[in-house]
């Protein structure tokens, strides 16, 4: 997806398995852990869902294009 977006001029040039690594690391781990210590059920819910798409925004948005 990033290199694709990269393609395309949609997001800037970056390190893309860094990015790769930050992304899991903080969308998919956080999860995990939550659930892990009990925060948080181990389900797929509309919550969930939610901030999961939410993560995934914000993460692109970060590799948007440079603004000039």
């Amino acid at each position: 997806m990033l290199l694709d977006g990269i393609a395309a001029g949609q997001h800037r040039q970056l390190d893309v398995r860094f990015a790769a690594e930050q992304f899991f690391s903080s969308v998919i781990l956080g999860g995990f852990h939550r659930v892990l210590i009990g925060l948080e059920l181990p389900d797929l819910n509309y919550v969930r869902k939610r901030h999961l798409q939410k993560a995934v925004d914000l993460f692109l948005r970060g590799c948007g294009p440079e603004k000039v």
